[in-house]
């Protein structure tokens, strides 16, 4: 939109005064999805989509190693998960060890809008390394604090009332929570949401104990700024609910 263009579908007037005032004063969270991840002049056929990258890659190896036909249809892992039994393990086996990702990929206004250190707390509901690449070019290695909601008691590991002041955009330690699950190597156990049972499983961790309280605590009382983001997908609209505990705030400018 444009700066005090009328939005008639969110009913709302959006003002790029306040946006970048609230950006600037560490009003937004950031929530990456693939959809933007990539740059569009290297990655031309995916449109800057990650996890259609990704999938190709994987379904052109296990097609290679003869674990899938050649006439294999299958447009994404849900479909391969449904035909396929145990396909799974191959596909994790494949993300972790196989496909190399490199922050010179990402789309450079991404890179760009990292820079200016806004935003300290990042969400991706991807599950590949690129986002953890990004962040780390921006705050440096080792800097980065990786959460992972399949990783036991996840949580934001500081008082939250500690950090209400004036410094607060300062004073967190950035952060990359995978809402989704991340890929780690093969030997690790910490799964990353592949299919629709994946998806079921990880959103009930969400809506349960085990949920990052202190995490949805903090990103309640912000403004979301998402970039990337599959708005069909059921399952990041259901994850969104659990977040935001309403659906009505999406078209009451919660979102840009």
């Amino acid at each position: 939109d444009k700066p005090g263009e009328y939005n008639r579908q969110q009913n709302i007037t959006f003002s790029w005064d306040s946006f970048i005032r609230n950006l600037t004063e560490g009003q937004y969270i950031l929530v990456l999805g693939s959809e933007i991840m990539l740059s569009k002049s290297l990655n031309d056929n995916y449109n800057g989509d990650s996890y259609r990258l990704i999938f190709d890659y994987v379904k052109e190896n296990l097609i290679e190693s003869g674990i899938l036909p050649e006439n294999n249809t299958s447009t994404d892992f849900t479909q391969l998960s449904y035909i396929y039994k145990n396909i799974d393990t191959y596909i994790r086996k494949t993300v972790n060890e196989n496909i190399d990702f490199n922050v010179e990929e990402i789309e450079p206004s991404l890179v760009e809008l990292l820079k200016t250190r806004h935003f300290r707390v990042v969400l991706t509901t991807t599950f590949d390394p690129y986002a953890l690449e990004l962040m780390e070019y921006v705050w440096g290695k080792g800097n980065v604090r990786v959460m992972n909601i399949n990783t036991p008691r996840s949580n934001l590991e500081f008082d939250l009332e500690k950090y209400i002041s004036d410094d607060i955009v300062t004073a967190i330690q950035p952060t990359l929570y995978y809402i989704f699950g991340k890929a780690f190597p093969a030997n690790e156990t910490r799964p990353f949401v592949v299919n629709d049972n994946d998806a079921i499983v990880t959103l009930s961790k969400w809506m349960s104990e085990s949920a990052p309280e202190k995490m949805l605590k903090y990103i309640r009382s912000k403004r979301i700024l998402a970039l990337g983001c599959k708005f069909d997908d059921w399952f990041f609209r259901f994850f969104w609910y659990t977040m935001r505990e309403s659906i009505i705030e999406i078209s009451q400018g919660e979102v840009v």
